[in-house]
């Protein structure tokens, strides 16, 4: 699975590519969102297309909801997971009201982040099995 994280703090990027790519996740990093806009654009219709967004949520000239915003523009059916380490409940409400998306509080664990993206995602052909 490929993971486009975007965050304008490289030491978490890298934190998170470490963790995620020992897990064994393709992972690309973006430190803003019109980078992240790039490659998403840049990689759309390619077999290199991220098939999941994580976005820190405050970043300088974008937030991470006007990335998820634009980047939905792109690719409507890309799931998402929206990080923050400033705990906002309008935030949270918002970004859970959007088909595909996922809220984390930072600080959080890999396996931790590796619960969530298996929640949110399901590769094509797959179905979640249900538990009774």
């Amino acid at each position: 699975m490929r993971i486009l994280i975007v965050d304008d703090n490289p030491g978490a990027c890298n934190a998170f590519k470490i963790g995620l790519t020992s897990m064994g996740f393709e992972v690309s990093i973006a430190t803003g969102g019109e980078e992240a806009l790039r490659m998403l654009a840049d990689t759309v219709d390619t077999s290199e297309r991220p098939e999941l967004l994580l976005t820190d949520l405050r970043m300088p000239q974008m937030s991470g909801l006007e990335l998820i915003y634009k980047a939905r523009e792109l690719r409507w059916d890309l799931p998402v997971i929206l990080m923050t380490a400033y705990g906002e409940d309008g935030i949270k409400k918002t970004a859970m009201a959007l088909q595909g998306c996922q809220y984390m509080d930072k600080p959080f664990t890999v396996k931790d982040l590796v619960k969530t993206i298996h929640t949110l995602y399901q590769p094509p052909g797959c179905r979640q099995r249900v538990s009774k």
